[in-house]
C-alpha cells in the first residue's frame, strides 16, 4: 500500500507542451482529495484522471492561467479505479497548452482507509 504520512502533501510539476504526462507523484492509496491548480499566468493546461498511458485532449479538464480543481476521489477501498500504485489501471495525468505551465499538486491523506 502506498501511503504518505502526512495530511497534506504538496508538490509542483512542469506540464509538457504538446504531449501528455504523469505528475511525478501519484495520489496515496490513503489521498482522498486532489487540488490542482495551474500557477501560470499566461499558459493553460489539461488536467483528468485518465487511463495509464492515454493521452489528453479538449475533453479533459482545462486549467486556465490561475485556475484550480478539486476531485474527492476517496481512498483507495472507495476508488472504481482502485490504487494509483499497485496494478495501477489510472494516473494523474497533465499536458501544457502553448507552452509549460507550472502546475501545483495538493494531496489530502486520511489516516485509516475508512471514509474521509
Amino acid at each position: 500500500m502506498a501511503v504518505s504520512r502526512l495530511a497534506l502533501d504538496y508538490f509542483a510539476d512542469t506540464a509538457p507542451n504538446g504531449s501528455t504526462a504523469d505528475v511525478s507523484i501519484q495520489p496515496y492509496d490513503l489521498t482522498h482529495t486532489i487540488i490542482v491548480r495551474n500557477r501560470d499566468a499566461a499558459l493553460g493546461a489539461y488536467v483528468a484522471i485518465a487511463a495509464v498511458g492515454a493521452n489528453l485532449d479538449s475533453s479533459a479538464p482545462y486549467l486556465g492561467p490561475g485556475e484550480a480543481l478539486t476531485w474527492r476521489i476517496g481512498t483507495v477501498t472507495q476508488r472504481a479505479g482502485g490504487s494509483f500504485y499497485t496494478n495501477a489501471t489510472q494516473a494523474l495525468r497533465i499536458e501544457g497548452i502553448g507552452g509549460t505551465p507550472l502546475i501545483s499538486v495538493q494531496y489530502l491523506n486520511s489516516s485509516s482507509s475508512a471514509p474521509a
